[in-house]
């Protein structure tokens, strides 16, 4: 078998399991968890039913997974959000990760609500201590603090606050008629909250 063969051989299970997780959101989100059965899940994935199992014991795992899944996307995209920033204008890149947080969590609520909605309280302070949308910020944090931008002692800590914050700030936008909403005062807000914890000109 030639290398590239044995590549997508290699490949072919997270292929496959890409192809269901994406087949099952758009179900989920169409039809809901309740009316939203494996075998429509699978048809649509174009697998058998048994496949699926190969892949998630049950609905549960299934929802883990895509709750994985969004968490990894959405500190993927805070990411590139940061880096699209000048590398010495530390103060933009804090104010563009928060402004983008919030906007993206409020872009992506049907999908937030579908995956977090059965996440029992002391679950969700374990996985947030493995949430890669806090350790990203965390890094900022740190990185703008070694480059003297700000104070961040605790950078853990503080991109723990900064990230209920703009998780705050989202719900806040999610509770108001979408014609009222003021994205830009609310980002403005948080941002401005930010960096007086930070110490930023003071």
């Amino acid at each position: 078998m030639s290398e590239a063969g044995a590549t997508t051989r290699r490949r072919r299970p997270d292929q496959r399991r890409d192809e269901i997780l994406t087949a099952a959101r758009r179900r989920l989100l169409a039809h809901g968890l309740d009316n939203a059965r494996i075998d429509d899940i699978a048809a649509d994935a174009g697998i058998a039913k048994g496949t699926f199992y190969l892949y998630f014991r049950d609905r549960q795992s299934l929802v883990a997974a895509l709750r994985e899944q969004f968490v990894e996307e959405l500190a993927a995209a805070l990411d590139a959000a940061v880096d699209a920033r000048p590398a010495h204008d530390w103060t933009g890149r804090l104010a563009h990760w928060v402004e983008q947080a919030i906007r993206l969590q409020v872009a992506r609520t049907a999908e937030h609500d579908l995956v977090f909605h059965d996440l029992r309280h002391a679950d969700a302070r374990h996985r947030l201590q493995d949430n890669p949308v806090v350790h990203g910020l965390a890094r900022l944090l740190e990185q703008g603090a070694r480059a003297g931008a700000w104070q961040a002692p605790a950078p853990e800590l503080l991109a723990v606050l900064l990230f209920h914050a703009t998780h705050g700030a989202s719900d806040s936008l999610r509770m108001q008629a979408e014609h009222t909403r003021d994205h830009d005062h609310v980002c403005a807000t948080v941002v401005q909250w930010a960096l007086n914890s930070l110490a930023v000109g003071g």
